[in-house]
């Protein structure tokens, strides 16, 4: 917007400036040539006059060596036969305007290339008697160099005129764009950063009264907003905080009875029961997570991601082993010493969600792959199973709420993936792997931080 309102500015201006200068510089030029033009014929016809009225060779020559000592032009007499006067060569003396002046007509043309051997005015006029009898006729070349030099400078006065003013118009676009569109600026940082989640954010109330009455509103409105989602989220967090220790308590009185009663018939029912404990324990943990995820107040910064995945899958190998499948870890070169601006412990919890998910559905065996890769300007994170997998239908809902792809699960597992990965600007995408299986691919944008680059790249 602001490149347009100064491109506008500019535009009213060069349309003003060639409205206005143009037709004036022209009319300027045609003035300076009729000045030219009336001064030459006066003194052709002033001489004409001389010679009609039989003045004497001497005043005709003085008269013309005056004049082109001070025009360094040329003046060119002849009878009423053709024949030079004052004893000068004519040259062209068959010429149209020689002619038309011993016909009685007067004439001027602005020639390029003249007698002279340069640009030059020529006027010819007839010599009449008292009784309008043409005796002869005067050919008086003007040379036009002097005049022509006024009207470049003229015109190149008016062009750098005009540039000035361009650039003085610019300037002043600039900084009356930029004091308009800065309050559009500040609703904009403000409205992408309340979209990316940040219900915090406040837009400026500057500017006029109405983009003011609009930040107001939006203000209103994001101070409204962040109050139900605090307030839900405080909710879903205080109740699933409240809810562990009972279910704790809970599980720990069920596990004593479930002792005292080994080898009685009650004895399934308590190990139901006590599934279904751990089960609920799981889904308010992961509801705990959830609502922290979700709170997202920690500062993001640069985080080396080889590290972090190394660190995760050495802490995940020994409960890999204990259920027989074996936990790879595998660091493309291209990726390591390279960053990602990320929220601390992010990135940890993200691993640990999606490790977990992989361990329950790769069967005894089989491997689980963590690795990490560089794609131009992306850090790619994958979780690979060699599980059943996930259909088409299946993987566009494996990210939805409670969706469960296998029994004993929660459903909010992918569910906090997708919403730690959005809050650091990532993407998620569920892949089938080769040979089958599930492949989670994590996406994030690359920190470009000083001295990484040479040293990744080295």
């Amino acid at each position: 917007m602001q490149r347009r309102l100064v491109m506008a500015s500019l535009t009213l201006v060069v349309i003003a400036l060639a409205v206005f200068t143009v037709p004036v510089g022209i009319s300027l030029a045609e003035l300076l040539r009729g000045n030219l033009l009336e001064i030459v014929l006066r003194e052709a016809r002033t001489i004409a006059f001389l010679q009609a009225d039989g003045g004497s060779e001497a005043a005709l020559r003085s008269l013309r060596g005056e004049f082109e000592v001070q025009s360094h032009g040329k003046v060119e007499l002849v009878d009423e036969r053709r024949r030079p006067a004052l004893g000068r060569p004519v040259d062209e003396p068959d010429a149209p305007a020689l002619t038309g002046a011993l016909r009685g007509q007067e004439s001027f043309s602005w020639q390029d290339t003249s007698s002279l051997g340069t640009p030059a005015l020529v006027v010819t006029v007839p010599a009449r008697t008292g009784d309008g009898r043409v005796v002869g006729a005067v050919r008086l070349s003007y040379p036009t160099s002097e005049l022509e030099s006024q009207i470049r400078t003229i015109w190149i006065f008016r062009l750098g005129a005009g540039l000035v003013t361009l650039a003085i118009t610019a300037g002043l676009a600039v900084i009356m764009a930029r004091s308009l569109t800065r309050p559009l600026r500040s609703l904009q940082q403000a409205a992408t950063r309340f979209g990316q989640g940040d219900l915090t954010v406040r837009a400026d109330e500057i500017g006029p009264e109405e983009t003011r009455k609009v930040a107001r509103a939006i203000n209103i409105g994001a101070h409204r907003i962040d109050g139900l989602v605090a307030a839900q989220r405080a909710f879903v967090a205080d109740v699933s905080h409240e809810l562990r220790s009972p279910l704790t308590a809970l599980r720990l009185s069920l596990d004593n009875v479930r002792d005292g009663v080994e080898g009685q018939d009650s004895a399934p029912a308590l190990d139901l029961a006590i599934t279904e404990v751990i089960r609920l324990s799981r889904l308010v943990n992961d509801l705990l997570s959830l609502a922290r995820a979700q709170a997202n107040t920690v500062q993001r910064e640069p985080l080396v991601l080889d590290d972090i995945v190394i660190t995760r899958v050495r802490a995940w190998t020994a409960a890999a082993s204990d259920r027989g499948i074996e936990l790879r870890c595998v660091v493309d070169p291209s990726a390591v010493h390279w960053s990602a601006v990320l929220t601390p412990g992010h990135v940890e919890q993200i691993l640990d969600n999606l490790v977990t998910n992989a361990l329950d559905a790769a069967p005894n065996g089989t491997a689980v792959t963590v690795s990490l890769t560089r794609d131009r300007d992306a850090l790619l994170v994958s979780v690979v199973d060699q599980g059943p997998g996930l259909d088409d239908e299946q993987k566009a809902k494996a990210f939805d709420r409670f969706w469960r792809g296998h029994p004993g699960g929660t459903g909010l597992g992918l569910s906090i993936v997708r919403q730690l990965v959005d809050d650091n600007q990532g993407t998620a995408t569920l892949l089938t792997a080769p040979g089958g299986g599930l492949e989670v691919r994590l996406r994030f944008p690359i920190h470009h931080s000083s001295g990484r680059r040479d040293r990744a790249e080295d």
